[in-house]
């Protein structure tokens, strides 16, 4: 196949004269070399500052040896030290596919045995001898077990990241808005650790999660108040005035990307981010007394790979686990007739990488989709007959998301070129034929006359009909309320299927009658139980199939829309692999005659255990 000359990002002639430039001298010399210096002073300022903090923090020598405590082939996680120094407990699949089992490690005599089937994020009491423990059992609960045996005790109902207290006698942990879901929302609670009723903390917080405590009666969380600041906070476990800590202003001067607050050790909090390529594990100090920044940060592990869940122990001993996610792209044959599954699910890529966004082309011969395969994104053409792979674009920006013809013949996606936003539309059977639309817009589908479109920079979401002649959408779906996205127009053009949420894990998948024009609320028809949103038609229009979350996990479902009940399409029960891992943003599900392709997740990682330098 002949690829179009834009794709590569490259042109073939320039797209400007070369002999614009003046050749007289505007200003003296003396002028010139004055705008030098204060440019090098500008540049010099912060960069002297930078390579400052550089030289303070430790070499790559003088980081502490990293050994490895597991060495599993699937997900480990979790790690959690005792405070006597001679156990670990950690969440693993080493077992099976299926939910993560709870793991104590005794650190002397290096054996491990399994405490609890289902079980993760565990944390030690001080005395060592039990775990409090999340399981997603009944729901999700927050459970105490010895690590002796028997049988756990039940101390809250859909908990996640349960912490005690210093004196043992309390936990605290917090809840979801929705509760098969870790990624929507957040409350704060403490329970007393022998039972009792859960009290909610801070609960005019919009959101509270990641308790951490840092004194006997202090937890420190990361929150956004009702005033819409987010911040780490430090609140009194019996309740009262939240102290804003203001922790991320100083993070954010060093760390583009970071992890919520993992524990607390020293005076100092342990937390995982970024300052270039890898997330590390960074200490913070904060003060006891005013719990703001006490000093700068200070960088503990300098891996060549992704570190995150630091917990700490006696002795200055830490365990952290460094993950490695592979999203693939797999399809499933389904009967053509009643959309229902007629396979297993089949790869149809296994480049250990991060292949996103697929969609087929409507008569299934055709896949495209974007990979990280070669180090970058780039957008990627399967012919599902040969069961073969090309690359189509190098050095060209891809923006969410490709979208293929039902022939396959004509390719779009949104990219830019010289800071100018378009949307490119190639011929992929004639070599350089391709038409440009101005316009920063993401795409979500086709439609006879344009595009379904929606604005990549804005805060609340909402989905505009572009037409092809036009440079400004016309409002179809948008919310005061909710953000409106993963719009899929019917096969006959007639209903248009999309999510609606306050955030991605809020979503409902809904139905409404397609128009070029704004579709009042009133008019949008929930699709029951079809919580997990993102929708993708059957061929024929007869099946809406959707993430849902009706067997407790985040599988697929298929929603016949002429009468029927909702039946399964592919399961994801396993704790390592599936949708779910995936942010809404990467996920997609396209479907031809008899095929439907989606992107999952699988997640491997391992613990390893350092000590913290000592300054």
């Amino acid at each position: 196949m002949k690829l179009p000359r834009w794709l590569t990002g490259r042109s073939a002639q320039p797209e400007y004269p070369t002999d614009y430039i003046p050749t007289k001298q505007i200003f003296p010399a003396w002028e010139r070399l004055l705008r030098v210096l204060a440019i090098l002073a500008l540049i010099g300022v912060p960069l002297g500052g930078y390579f400052v903090w550089r030289s303070r923090q430790p070499q790559l020598d003088e980081f502490p040896q990293v050994l490895s405590l597991t060495n599993d082939s699937g997900w480990t996680t979790t790690p959690a030290l005792s405070p006597d120094g001679r156990f670990a407990a950690y969440a693993s699949d080493r077992d099976g596919a299926g939910p993560l089992a709870l793991w104590l490690h005794d650190l002397k005599t290096g054996e491990s045995r399994k405490l609890a089937p289902d079980g993760s994020e565990p944390d030690f009491s001080p005395d060592s001898q039990d775990i409090v423990y999340r399981t997603e059992e009944n729901g999700g609960q927050v459970r105490v077990l010895s690590i002796s045996g028997g049988a756990p005790r039940t101390l809250a109902p859909h908990g996640y990241g349960p912490r005690y207290s210093p004196d043992g006698s309390r936990v605290a942990y917090f809840t979801t808005n929705t509760p098969a879901s870790r990624f929507s929302g957040g409350s704060l609670y403490v329970v007393p650790s022998a039972g009792g009723d859960p009290v909610r903390l801070q609960p005019e917080f919009t959101f509270a999660r990641y308790p951490v405590w840092v004194a006997p009666d202090r937890i420190l969380f990361e929150g956004v108040n009702a005033a819409g600041i987010g911040d780490w906070w430090v609140t009194p476990a019996g309740g009262g005035t939240a102290i804003r800590t203001n922790a991320l202003a100083a993070i954010r001067l060093v760390l583009p990307r970071r992890s919520p607050p993992a524990a607390w050790h020293a005076g100092r909090v342990l937390f995982s981010g970024a300052e270039e390529s890898f997330d590390r594990i960074w200490e913070l100090p904060l003060d006891p007394e005013s719990w703001q920044p006490a000093g700068p940060l200070h960088r503990l592990t300098n891996g060549f790979s992704r570190e995150t869940a630091p917990r700490a122990g006696p002795d200055a001993t830490l365990v952290f686990t460094r993950p490695v996610q592979e999203v693939e792209i797999y399809s499933i044959a389904l009967d053509p007739v009643t959309g229902k599954p007629a396979g297993d699910l089949t790869p149809e890529t296994a480049d250990g990488a991060a292949a996103i966004l697929p969609v087929l082309s409507g008569d299934g011969a055709h896949l495209a989709y974007i990979s990280s395969v070669t180090g970058v994104s780039d957008l990627w053409l399967k012919d599902m007959r040969q069961g073969t792979a090309q690359k189509l674009s190098s050095f060209r920006a891809v923006g969410h998301r490709p979208l293929l013809s039902f022939n396959g013949r004509l390719l779009a996606f949104p990219t830019s070129t010289e800071g100018e936003c378009l949307i490119g539309i190639a011929d992929l059977g004639v070599a350089d034929n391709q038409t440009f639309l101005p316009g920063c817009f993401g795409l979500w589908d086709w439609s006879p006359a344009g595009f379904l479109v929606f604005d990549p920079l804005a805060v609340r979401k909402s989905i505009g009909f572009l037409r092809r002649n036009q440079s400004v959408p016309v409002p179809v779906l948008a919310s005061a309320a909710r953000s409106v996205y993963a719009a899929r127009l019917s096969p006959d053009g007639r209903r248009i299927a999309f999510t609606a949420g306050p955030s991605g894990a809020d979503a409902q998948a809904y139905i409404a009658p397609y128009a070029e024009a704004l579709i009042p609320e009133n008019r949008w028809t929930p699709v029951p139980e079809a919580e997990g949103g993102q929708p993708a038609w059957s061929h024929d229009g007869r099946i809406l199939y959707a993430k849902s979350f009706r067997d407790g996990s985040e599988c697929i479902w298929g929603f016949p829309q002429g009468g029927g009940d909702p039946f399964p399409v592919v399961h994801f029960h396993d704790a390592a692999f599936g949708p779910g891992k995936l942010h809404t943003s990467e996920f997609q599900m396209s479907t031809a005659r008899g095929l439907l392709v989606l992107n999952a997740a699988r997640d491997r990682a391992n613990v390893l255990f350092t000590s913290i330098r000592k300054e």
